[in-house]
């Protein structure tokens, strides 16, 4: 009962992409119980709970270091409405910056507020993390802005060009919305051959975050140490479990 009430509540469409998975990678599939495939379910999402954190300081330092460097490069913290005016700007960029803007009047409306300015400190915390990634696309390579700064936004980037950021930065956003849309991380269309490929793949989508974090700061990186080390340590837990 308790099993079937789970199920019911994960819903079967979404915990049938998981017992796809199970039967591709849990051996002796066959004659497992349903109580094995809901705990699996389970697990996988106790792996992406390690998610979290790394992906909310990446989030954080990302617009801060944009945010710091971009005042600098305009002379004031008040940069948004120069950036918007600027020829590289893009559409997307000018519809998400409205969008979060009308979201704000109509919260401040509800409270009694209307027409309460926005400051930096309200845009900055205010616009999502694909804002921050939209602002390396294609439209701004040209952008003086990343010419003299790109350096002080991502200091530990190394060699690595600025498409290439923008790329990884795109790969960063879709795991981090798919993670907090509580959808699979994985390719679900991919066949795995066992456990280690699958668990390679959550892997490869966890170091993504945590080297763009150590591109923009190793201070921040350093801090999500501990982190690393128990995503790691629930990896080697899970394939333990489901191996045998």
């Amino acid at each position: 009962m308790q099993n079937n009430e789970s199920m019911s509540l994960i819903s079967k469409q979404r915990f049938s992409t998981y017992e796809k998975l199970f039967v591709q990678i849990v051996p002796s599939h066959a004659i497992s119980e349903v109580e094995r495939r809901v705990l699996f379910y389970m697990d996988i999402q106790g792996i992406y709970s390690h998610f979290f954190i790394p992906v909310q300081v990446l989030e954080v330092t990302l617009r801060n270091r944009i945010h710091n460097s971009i005042s600098v490069y305009y002379g004031t913290n008040q940069w948004l409405a120069k950036l918007l005016k600027e020829k590289t700007c893009s559409t997307r960029t000018k519809n998400m910056f409205n969008t979060t803007k009308n979201s704000f009047d109509k919260k401040n409306a509800r409270k009694g507020v209307p027409n309460k300015y926005m400051t930096p400190e309200d845009y900055v915390g205010a616009l999502n993390f694909g804002f921050w990634v939209e602002l390396m696309n294609k439209d701004y390579r040209t952008f003086k802005f990343w010419q003299i700064h790109i350096n002080d936004v991502f200091p530990n980037k190394k060699n690595v060009k600025h498409k290439a950021i923008f790329h990884t930065l795109q790969r960063a956003n879709k795991i981090r919305n798919r993670l907090y849309h509580y959808e699979p991380l994985w390719n679900t269309s991919k066949n795995f051959a066992d456990i280690d490929k699958f668990c390679d793949a959550i892997e490869e989508q966890y170091s993504i975050i945590v080297n763009l974090i150590r591109d923009c700061s190793i201070t921040q990186d350093d801090l999500i140490e501990d982190h690393k080390f128990y995503f790691k340590l629930a990896i080697e837990e899970f394939k333990t479990s489901y191996r045998a």
